[in-house]
């Protein structure tokens, strides 16, 4: 099995004929997110962002997890007992075109609440100055093992991190398109909070469309 941190994006491009585009319909649509945010929330994710830019150059990877993804997160609030739930450092493998392809995920957001079942979104936390492996790639390897365990022909979500930089990716096809945010800054940071509530509400739409009880 070729594991998630041993892929580059020229591998993934070449062996799998992914086509890096400027924009997608898809993308254009999660974009267009903008769920009003109330004044409670406003100021959480303030000071969030406050810590952020005060500490976000000496913290390591796991304190921008502690002290700003993971209280993000809450404040999005995914997950619905029985149905879908957010899950961190899970396995998922899957055979795309014939190769085993798997590792751990930092972060999805899938169908089942104690195991995921089905992947929708995606998130890959990834220190800058650290040159451990590709970020692009690692995300984008564990979105075509999600496609394939889908077995549709529906968008995959997903958001890569460098530090304070999100990267919101969608996967459609063989087709991907990027967008970049800076957590540091306001109005990036409330773009962000709000595309990440569309994750939630398109998962909640899908499940209930297809009205499929998860295991």
């Amino acid at each position: 099995m070729k594991s998630f941190g041993t892929w580059t994006v020229q591998e993934l491009r070449e062996t799998f004929q992914l086509d890096d585009v400027n924009i997608l319909p898809e993308l254009a649509e999660w974009l267009s997110a903008n769920a009003e945010i109330e004044t409670r929330l406003l100021t959480e994710l303030n000071e969030l962002r406050e810590e952020l830019i005060a500490l976000n150059e000496a913290w390591n990877e796991d304190e921008l997890k502690m002290h700003f993804i993971a209280p993000l997160m809450r404040l999005v609030g995914y997950g619905t007992k029985g149905k879908y739930n957010a899950f961190y450092q899970r396995s998922i493998s899957a055979k795309v075109e014939n190769i085993e392809i798997g590792g751990i995920v930092d972060m999805l957001v899938a169908r089942g609440w104690e195991s995921p079942t089905k992947p929708y979104f995606f998130l890959h936390e990834y220190k800058q100055e650290e040159k451990k492996g590709d970020a692009r790639a690692q995300l984008l390897a564990a979105m075509l093992v999600a496609q394939a365990q889908n077995g549709n022909k529906n968008p995959v979500y997903g958001v890569y991190l460098i530090g304070a930089s999100w990267r919101f990716v969608v996967l459609m096809g063989n087709k991907y398109a990027v967008k970049r945010f800076d957590a540091t800054e306001e109005e990036d940071l409330l773009k962000i909070f709000q595309m990440l509530k569309w994750i939630k509400q398109y998962v909640e739409k899908e499940i209930e469309a297809t009205n499929v009880r998860p295991n």
